[in-house]
């Protein structure tokens, strides 16, 4: 054991950098950060197996290199010792000797030293007082119990139970040096200085440890952000300090030897959600909230700010290291960005197990499970919040250039629009690597969490809803004399892009056609749309019939599509499964599904949602044979239109939903009344009560009043309404209550 401890002390200025931690030495022993302090000052070090050995004695030889070591000293002559029974070539002879003269250790009358002898209590605090400049003179010749007694008066001792001739163990040492060397050296000056700094050591004012390279990439691998500045450092256990308040130790390059921590209570979250100064949040996967006000201290980026600053910037996935005052109160916060783990993407059910079976999993926003995880999700992990985030958003179309090129390639035009390469796996599969796909060839990218390309769809994977969709829109240009065509479509998955086509194809606006490509030229088929669809609703769980929603299929409803002749545009938006307010779809609201594998994979709904409709009451009506003349109130103003189409049981002073474009009336449809009886017990922007029943009106419904007897129609709020003087009321559907339709026109009777 003695030979082991010697080797142990002869290690004492290996490079800091070995000096990280010891195996037998947890971060919950009392004993760890002063064994981790001397251990990074070089004062004490491990065995070559890196152990500590916290519970071994010490002896008066080991002691004697600590005291040199801490007075700022070095070994004296070696080769004889001063005292009789040290022999030539005695490993410690040199710290004895240094340690002798400078009277911190003293040998026995008889000229001997004892070197293997173990050092008692009382001894070891003696030998430190002496290291702080305390002399018998100071504390005059009552020995021990005058020494204890001012390492107690100095809080070397604390905690400690121990009788004078009790022998010390290597943590107690540790606990009772690392202690001395933060306090203030015995001397007549007024200006102190603490023990720490007699081995060319400086401390710097308090400060916070923001962050190492592990939080922040712009730090090299041994640089430490903090509140006062950067630095160097060799510390390998820095890690730990991070978000602490601390004195930083330097050595004279400047460099941090060592941290001296400043206890504070805090608590780590994980950022769910962020609304105003209101933060959700997870610790230890619990669920709580925090509010924060404006001026609040935050740290971020290395930067001190306040919470008003940096509240936009906080999302989904950061950490927030939340620190308190003594009594309770908040002091400060650091928050760093995301720790999310990803992207990888699910090519095979088993993919889907890559992170574990962790307690949260959200896909595109929403609660979810791994069993509902798909093909072609790009997923990402958070081990601060233990989720699992899954993304199903995808881009389509033809592939027109690479940036800065496709040797070196890092961005792509798709169909006109730009996108940055997030992994090393989407770069492959489209730089000049064996396989990659080609300029001009139409390609399906899966998009992570930044709208980023995480991958790319293998040629000849793609389903058959990433080539379908509705024509918009066509047009025509002229380019260095040649004519050249386009098209604008939605397709099935959501996308809406311009494609360049070999000639004009206005007579399929509306419709819902498959397409491929040629050297980048879009061609369009048309779909057969005379197949029929229709069943319930299923609103949470997302299915139609016995049919689930497929994660990339996106519901288009047509609002309006061109007839035969017509020189319009189609119009067609993506909407959610929530907009449709029927329980139902009929055959007549489903222009075109696709189903695979049990699920649909391409929709496209007519106008179920009356999208792009105004509401309002035909105050004019004239009719021909074939044109029309329509004038129609809406938000109390009207407008006149000359059509040539007529629609037939459109009458004077009927409610009606008109779509208008560009000045232009393209249709106009009579809405259906709906039976009622009792009196209005109230009315607001979501029902109107008549009677026992309630009605769901939509958003943007009509409230329009006229003095009983008349046609005088006037627009009202529902706020405004005064319906103490409603005689009578009539509610206008765009469909069928019991289908789902909403009240769209309401014309209340007043008196006069």
């Amino acid at each position: 054991m003695k030979k082991t401890l010697a080797v142990i002390l002869c290690m004492a200025l290996i490079p800091i950098s070995a000096l990280a931690k010891f195996n037998d030495v947890s971060s919950t022993d009392n004993s760890y950060q002063a064994t981790m302090h001397l251990a990074q000052y070089g004062v004490l070090a491990g065995d070559t197996e890196g152990n500590f050995n916290p519970n071994a004695g010490i002896t008066r030889a080991e002691f004697a290199k600590i005291a040199v070591i801490i007075n700022g000293g070095v070994a004296g002559n070696s080769a004889s010792g001063l005292f009789t029974d040290l022999s030539e070539g005695y490993w410690a002879n040199g710290y004895i000797n240094a340690a002798a003269k400078n009277k911190l250790i003293l040998g026995y009358p008889n000229g001997t030293f004892n070197p293997e002898s173990g050092i008692t209590f009382a001894e070891g605090v003696t030998i430190i007082l002496r290291l702080l400049g305390y002399t018998s003179g100071d504390l005059g010749n009552n020995y021990p119990d005058a020494y204890l007694e001012k390492a107690a008066q100095l809080g070397l001792t604390k905690g400690f139970s121990l009788t004078a001739n009790d022998l010390l163990d290597r943590k107690s040492v540790a606990i009772i040096a690392d202690r001395a060397l933060m306090c203030d050296i015995n001397t007549s000056n007024s200006r102190k200085s603490k023990l720490i700094t007699k081995m060319n050591y400086t401390m710097s004012d308090e400060c916070i440890i923001l962050a190492t390279q592990a939080e922040s990439r712009d730090l090299m691998a041994d640089e430490v952000s903090t509140s006062i500045g950067t630095y160097k450092t060799k510390l390998e256990n820095i890690g730990e300090y991070v978000g602490a308040t601390a004195k930083l130790v330097l050595d004279t390059d400047g460099n941090i030897a060592g941290i001296i921590k400043t206890e504070k209570k805090h608590k780590k979250i994980a950022v769910e959600n962020v609304a105003g100064k209101e933060l959700s949040y997870r610790e230890n996967g619990a669920a709580s909230t925090i509010k924060f006000d404006n001026n609040y201290a935050v740290y971020y980026n290395s930067s001190k700010s306040t919470y008003a600053d940096i509240a936009d910037e906080i999302e989904e996935g950061m950490v927030m290291d939340i620190y308190y005052t003594e009594n309770g109160g908040y002091d400060y916060a650091i928050l760093y960005k995301s720790d999310m783990e990803g992207p990888s993407v699910i090519y095979t059910d088993e993919d889907k197990y890559t992170y574990g079976t962790p307690t949260r999993v959200i896909r595109d926003g929403h609660e979810s499970a791994l069993e509902k995880l798909e093909k072609y999700d790009v997923i990402y992990y958070s081990k601060a919040t233990d989720t699992l985030y899954a993304y199903c958003d995808r881009a389509t179309g033809v592939y027109e250039k690479a940036y800065p090129s496709k040797a070196d390639i890092s961005k792509i035009t798709l169909s006109g629009t730009d996108y940055q390469l997030e992994t090393t796996a989407a770069v492959n599969a489209l730089n000049e690597n064996a396989g990659a796909y080609e300029i001009n060839d139409y390609i399906v990218c899966l998009l992570g969490k930044d709208g980023k390309i995480a991958a790319v769809v293998p040629k000849g994977k793609e389903t058959s809803s990433d080539k379908c969709g509705v024509i918009l829109s066509c047009d025509e240009r002229v380019s260095d004399g040649t004519k050249k065509y386009y098209v604008t479509c939605l397709s099935a998955n959501g996308n809406e892009q311009e494609f360049e086509t070999d000639k004009d194809y206005s007579q399929k606006r509306g419709k819902i056609v498959s397409y491929s490509f040629d050297e980048g030229i879009f061609k369009p088929s048309l779909i057969n749309t005379s197949q029929s669809f229709s069943g319930a609703i299923y609103q949470p769980y997302k299915a139609i019939g016995s049919y689930a929603i497929a994660s990339d299929c996106k519901i288009v409803d047509v609002a309006y599509a061109p007839a035969a002749g017509e020189n319009h545009d189609a119009i067609a938006k993506v909407i959610e499964l929530s907009e449709i307010t029927k329980t139902a779809l009929s055959s007549t609201d489903v222009i075109y599904c696709k189903t695979e594998n049990g699920k649909i994979t391409a929709l496209f709904l007519n106008n179920v949602t009356k999208s792009g409709y105004q509401f309002g009451i035909a105050t004019g009506v004239a009719t021909l044979s074939s044109t029309a003349t329509y004038t129609v109130d809406v938000d109390g103003k009207e407008n006149t239109y000359s059509v040539n189409f007529v629609t037939y049981g459109i009458t004077k002073n009927a409610p009606v939903m008109i779509k208008v474009e560009d000045s232009r009336l393209l249709s106009i449809e009579k809405l259906t009344p709906i039976t009622t009886s009792g009196k209005i017990e109230s009315i607001n922007k979501n029902e109107i009560i008549i009677g026992s029943s309630s009605y769901k009106m939509a958003k943007d419904a009509k409230i329009y009043t006229c003095v009983s007897g008349t046609t005088d129609f006037r627009i009202v709020s529902a706020d405004d309404l005064d319906l103490t003087k409603a005689t009578g009321i009539k509610v206008y559907s765009d469909t069928g209550v019991s289908s789902g339709g909403l009240a769209r026109v309401i014309i209340i009777a007043v008196k006069k």
